[in-house]
């Protein structure tokens, strides 16, 4: 588009190009693919939020196991060393 003057007045040249309608679709294609993208970027981090998620509930009933096992052979541990301490103080 170009201002032409004419008469003592600017007036828009309301004609379009080629290149300018190439120019336009072309960025709009970009963007539209770029959105898809995001889109499918977005998509892909959910699922793997989703299988993080589930890990996550898997490795604290995991690690609750393993503590009650612990307290279990810790309270072992005290009733022998209780029972051996009382066996040698009598």
């Amino acid at each position: 588009m170009t201002a032409i003057y004419e008469d003592g007045r600017w007036r828009i040249d309301k004609r379009l190009s080629v290149g300018h309608l190439l120019t336009v679709a072309s960025v709009m294609a970009a963007l539209v693919a770029w959105w898809f993208q995001i889109q499918g970027r977005i998509e892909r981090s959910e699922i793997r939020i989703a299988a993080n998620e589930i890990a996550i509930v898997e490795m604290k009933a995991i690690a609750n196991a393993q503590s009650a096992d612990i307290i279990r052979r810790l309270e072992r541990i005290d009733s022998k060393i209780d029972a051996h301490l009382q066996m040698h103080s009598e």
